[in-house]
Parts: C-alpha cells; sequence; structure tokens
C-alpha cells in the first residue's frame, strides 16, 4: 500500500505564501526556497534524528608489493614516474599511499597497469634505481555522499568498536608508524581529497588484508530540486503502475519525485490541507519517456486527461518532524523578510525552538525499561559507583 503523509516542496512554498500573506512576487519566492533549504539544513543538524540514522560499510583492500620499482622525479615520460617491474598496479592504486622506506608518498594518479604519478607535494624529490622494494596501501576510503556524522565504526574481527582519533592524532601516529595491523584499531574523518563536498574515513594501522568495516551514521536529507512539474494532462489506470502524459516534458529528473493527480482537468492537485486535495499520489521509479513514467504502487481508479503535479519530497519524517520543519522555514523566513521587525523575529524564533523540543522528545523510539549503569537491573543512585574507587 502506497503511503500518504508526504509533504512536498510544493506544499511547503504554500505554506509559506500563506504565513507571509503576500502577494507571490520573483523576490518573496527566492526568500521563500531559501528559507526552505535553510532549514532543511539547520533542522537536519539540530539533532541526531532516528530517521536520518544508516548503516554503511567501506570494504578494505589488503596492501600490495610485489615487484620492485623505481623512480623518475622529472624529465621522464611523466613527472614523478614511478614505474613497476614484475607487477601489475591495483584498481584501486590512485587512492592508494606509497610506503618507500620509513616514508609514505601520495598517489596523485594510476597512469596505466606499470606506471604511477606521486603527488607533487609528496614524493622522494630524486631518482630512484631500479629494485627499490615499496609497498602500496590504502588508509583512505571514501564515505557515502550522503554521510554527516559518525556513530559508531565496528572492527569485525577483533569483535570491538575502534577508537575515534583526531585527524591531527592521526597524522602524528602515520607519521612515526608505516607498520600495519591485523585491523585498524584507530579512525578520523577527514574532506576528501578526490570528490568534492564528501568525507573520507581514515585508518590506522592500514590494513593488512581485505576487509568490510560497518559503521552507523547519520545522513544528509535528499536534495530538493523539483518544485512542480505540471505542464499536460495524465491518464492512469485501475491496477496499473504506468502513468501516461500527453503535452508532458517527463525527464529522469521526476525520479523520486512524488505525483499528485487531480480528479478532473479543472484544477491542480495540492496536499490534503489544501484547495484542492488529490486523488492519489504515489513516487514516481522510472522515467521511459516525456509521455510516460512508471509508480511505486497501482493505481486504484482510472482517470483520462486529469491534471497532476510533481514535486519532490521533503526528506523527513512527517509524524515527528513536519512541525518542527514548517517552524523552521518560517523562521528563516522571518530573518530574511525582517518580517514583523525585531519582536516579530523573536517570536518566530521562539515558535522554532518550541516546536524542536517537541519533536526531539517524540524522537525517543524505545519504551523498554532503561536502569544507570550497564546492567540490565534497577540500580540506586546511591549504590553507584559500583566498582572500586578510582583516584
Amino acid at each position: 500500500m502506497a503511503a500518504e503523509d508526504y509533504l512536498t516542496f510544493h506544499d511547503t512554498l504554500l505554506h509559506l505564501e500563506d504565513y507571509e500573506r503576500a502577494n507571490p512576487s520573483s523576490q518573496r519566492s527566492r526568500f521563500h526556497r531559501r528559507a526552505i533549504f535553510t532549514g532543511m539544513i539547520n533542522l537536519s543538524h539540530a539533532h541526531h534524528w532516528s530517521y536520518f540514522y544508516q548503516i554503511g560499510r567501506v570494504n578494505t583492500v589488503a596492501p600490495y608489493s610485489e615487484g620492485s620499482i623505481s623512480f623518475d622525479y622529472t624529465g621522464g615520460a611523466y613527472e614523478r614516474m614511478v614505474t613497476l617491474t614484475g607487477g601489475t598496479w591495483p584498481a584501486w592504486a590512485f587512492t592508494g599511499t606509497m610506503i618507500i622506506g620509513e616514508v609514505r608518498y601520495q598517489v596523485a594518479e594510476r597512469i596505466n597497469g606499470n606506471i604511477l604519478q606521486l603527488s607533487v607535494h609528496s614524493n622522494p624529490q630524486a631518482d630512484l634505481d631500479a629494485g627499490t622494494g615499496y609497498v602500496l596501501m590504502r588508509d583512505r576510503y571514501l564515505l557515502p555522499q550522503d554521510f554527516w556524522t559518525l556513530d559508531q565504526l565496528e572492527a569485525p574481527e577483533a569483535w570491538r568498536d575502534m577508537v575515534y582519533v583526531h585527524p591531527r592524532d592521526w597524522v602524528l601516529r602515520t607519521r612515526y608508524s608505516t607498520a600495519s595491523g591485523n585491523t585498524p584499531a584507530r579512525y578520523s574523518v577527514i574532506g576528501s581529497e578526490d570528490f568534492q563536498g564528501c568525507m573520507d574515513l581514515i585508518v590506522e594501522p592500514y590494513p593488512d588484508r581485505a576487509t568490510p568495516l560497518d559503521f552507523l551514521y547519520s545522513r544528509h536529507p535528499r536534495q530538493i530540486k523539483v518544485q512542480d512539474h505540471k505542464s499536460g494532462t495524465v491518464t492512469t489506470s485501475n491496477l496499473s503502475k504506468v502513468v501516461t502524459g500527453e503535452g508532458t516534458a517527463f525527464t529522469d529528473e521526476l525520479v523520486g519525485s512524488i505525483i499528485r493527480v487531480a480528479s478532473d482537468a479543472v484544477e491542480y492537485p495540492t496536499g490534503r490541507d489544501g484547495a484542492n486535495p488529490y486523488s492519489e499520489q504515489r513516487i514516481v521509479m522510472t522515467v521511459q519517456s516525456a509521455t510516460q513514467l512508471t509508480v511505486d504502487f497501482d493505481f486504484t481508479a482510472s482517470r483520462s486527461g486529469v491534471k497532476y503535479v510533481v514535486s519532490d519530497p521533503i526528506d523527513i519524517e512527517y509524524g515527528v518532524m513536519k512541525t518542527a520543519f514548517l517552524r523552521c522555514c518560517e523562521n528563516q523566513l522571518a530573518k530574511m523578510a525582517r518580517l514583523g521587525g525585531p519582536q516579530g523575529m523573536q517570536h518566530s524564533e521562539a515558535e522554532w525552538r518550541g516546536a524542536l523540543i517537541e519533536a526531539k522528545e517524540a524522537d525517543s523510539r524505545s519504551t523498554a525499561p532503561r536502569s544507570v549503569g550497564r546492567s540490565p537491573y534497577p540500580q540506586r543512585l546511591r549504590d553507584m559507583p559500583s566498582g572500586a574507587d578510582v583516584e
């Protein structure tokens, strides 16, 4: 059965128009969109919402040291060129770090199966003769694109949690140690070198075997782009997932958006609290052409040539986070448009903070009995601590 509770980009824009009680204009529309984008960020970062928790995994790789190398600092076919004899560079080599002697050097590019290029800022700065030994390892791994913050990281073979260290401590440890361990024991998170706006997981010591590292993380909300795509009309059939359009311009950008269909060709459909509540709504799964798309669940009625609206969903849990999200958007709009002067802005800030507290309280996901300490049985606070005194 299709879910019925969604708040869309279009819904939120209409809500802010009603909140401001202003005639729409290009400037007001910009204010409204900015308030929504900022409100989404502020709400998602205001609390570790259960809704945003995800399980992630990075698959580590074993170090590579087959054959031997030579290094040509300058003047060769490529600058800072490492040539391998007796092996083939693995596909992941461009993300790796090369250890020569006791010093680490960052790989800039994998030219081909026999040639790597080292970073301009991290290389021996002098030629090395053929036959030089080396280790190519990888201790940086790209985290999911929607990653915000990491909650727990497990080293499965050690049956224990890894220990977080500040990036500066990771740098200090790797500077003075090139040894590998059975499994990584420490980790940190830094900005990715290869992908703008993404984060890398860095581990120490570097893995000496390929193994998965599972972790729990909080993600960023899904980006919103589609505001109100509604050109032409659509036809739906009972017990079918196919939507056929006439005069439509469906594109792949609509995948993941919410399509709402009206009961006639007179008025565009709105949310359930709008002037013309939709007849049915579904999630767009695939777009076959400019006039045909497929949704997640069968429609329950046949309609021909009716109006529709496609809009991105606001990526929140409707029942817990909706009110706080709308109050947050109102607060951002009040600040940008200076609604009500200082007193009005203070009022909107207070309403947002109050709604946030209520949403946090509603985000409690377990009613199981809890007790002080690690014991599952109740303990009196006067009996704590239960272990030996520590000076």
